[in-house]
């Protein structure tokens, strides 16, 4: 399994994520956007078609931890 994610927002809420210490607010994630892909792979034919399926999810960042739904 592979993932990747794309997080987009204003720069300063990026900055926010990205520099921010524990003890600091968490940022309100309707203020950015996360996306992420995820790549599956297995030699097991039974699940070839979720192999082959478009899986996305989408997440926020709650202090220094990645939530994802």
């Amino acid at each position: 399994m592979e993932t990747k994610g794309f997080l987009c927002g204003p720069t300063d809420v990026l900055d926010g994520i990205a520099h921010r210490s524990e003890s600091e607010a968490r940022i309100d994630p309707r203020r950015y956007n996360y996306r992420m892909t995820v790549n599956l792979s297995t030699a097991d034919e039974r699940y070839v078609e979720k192999v082959r399926g478009l899986w996305v999810g989408s997440g926020m960042w709650d202090r220094d931890e990645l939530v994802v739904e």
